[in-house]
């Protein structure tokens, strides 16, 4: 059963969804107060002046959530196991929650689409299963599942699946510096078959080689990048996936708690094999990685980087950028894999939230994950954390 909403004259009131959301994004009530409104059909269509858009459809509701300032969008029984083709990004406005219950729900589109787009305040995205039709890797240019920048704060992105999603499954990067906080929430999601999963921080060194902090020669611990984009990654399952699950650039924080992550290589169309790595902090980006289960699934016993700063993983991989910070406690690594932390961090480095948190070293690798896949992804609705470890 998905957890229930209570509806008084039309609008959602409760929803028990919400007590889900801990770490940076606790406080997201989505389309709380709203109206609820139900997609009927799973046709897709951009308006026109001569062809506005098709009322009961997925990007008409939309659309009517971002005019009336917020929405609790769910979907008909009619829709139940029913894939929709996005035929073009859906941007989500504020107070908005994206809800897909229990009705299975697919969103499908081509490679170069991303599916949604979040530059809002107070969204919630549950319940829903994101994939693209098939392209070929490094090969050609592709969107994400979820991309999320400016304007973005108090996300949640819970219970969903992700597979072979283009670019990221879920990017959360913001192209400018902000003093405005930007956080989120990305917790018990399935995420399989894909490459580069997830990207968290700015891209302001990107775009400017001069900007502050930004010459990792003169200051490789600069105060400009310290963390304005901060993300909580809470009992999510990675299998078949080979690196950024994340990868933390300059201005951002990933704190990763009791994720599986079951990794394996994924090989190009020209016969090269991806990077294999977990979570990565570079270019002044800080990660903490606590309590999380790190094998290989196609392991062949060799030494492998699991999570830690670049500093580490750069030994073997060339960069331009510089070393990232990272903390590492408490995690189960198997396969050869290797947890690093930093021996320097700057006095600006902040210290993660409280977070009720499982040992995976006391509850063993099967036992730990089997709990943890449990919960992740649109089925996991049924189970509560961390009662459905015990």
């Amino acid at each position: 059963m998905p957890l229930e909403l209570r509806v008084e004259e039309g609008r959602v009131v409760d929803a028990a969804i919400l007590s889900r959301i801990e770490g940076y994004g606790r406080g997201t009530t989505g389309g709380l107060g709203k109206r609820l409104l139900v997609v009927t059909s799973k046709e897709d269509h951009h308006s026109s002046n001569s062809r506005p858009l098709v009322p009961g459809t997925l990007r008409w509701v939309v659309e009517t959530a971002v005019q009336e300032g917020g929405g609790w969008i769910r979907f008909a029984p009619s829709l139940t196991g029913q894939a929709i083709r996005v035929s073009g990004s859906l941007r989500l406005g504020p107070n908005t929650t994206l809800d897909g219950g229990c009705s299975g729900v697919r969103l499908v589109a081509a490679p170069q689409v991303s599916i949604l787009r979040v530059a809002s305040r107070n969204v919630v995205v549950t319940g829903l299963t994101f994939s693209k039709d098939e392209y070929a890797e490094s090969g050609e240019r592709t969107g994400d599942a979820i991309n999320v920048t400016e304007g973005f704060d108090r996300l949640a992105i819970l219970h969903n699946a992700f597979r072979r999603c283009g670019d990221g499954c879920v990017d959360i990067f913001r192209r400018n510096r902000s003093e405005e906080p930007a956080r989120a929430t990305v917790a018990f999601n399935l995420f399989e078959d894909h490459n580069k999963v997830m990207l968290v921080g700015s891209a302001a060194c990107g775009v400017d080689r001069g900007a502050p902090g930004c010459d990792a020669g003169a200051e490789p611990y600069s105060p400009a990048l310290r963390p304005e984009v901060f993300v909580t990654m809470q009992a999510n399952v990675f299998r078949h996936t080979s690196q950024r699950m994340p990868k933390v650039v300059s201005n951002g924080l990933a704190d990763v708690v009791n994720n599986v992550l079951l990794l394996e290589h994924l090989r190009y169309p020209d016969g090269r094999s991806s990077a294999l790595y977990g979570a990565l902090a570079q270019g002044g980006g800080v990660l903490f990685f606590r309590n999380n289960l790190l094998a290989r699934i196609e392991g062949d016993g060799r030494p492998q980087f699991g999570a830690g700063p670049f500093a580490e993983f750069g030994r073997r991989v060339p960069s331009v950028d510089g070393p990232g910070i990272a903390v590492s406690s408490g995690n189960l690594a198997l396969d050869g894999f290797t947890v690093a932390s930093s021996s320097f961090l700057p006095p600006w480095t902040p210290q993660p939230l409280p977070m009720p948190m499982l040992d995976p070293q006391a509850m063993g690798a099967v036992q730990f994950a089997r709990c943890v896949r449990r919960i992740a992804g649109p089925g996991g609705a049924s189970v509560s954390w961390p009662d459905v470890c015990r």
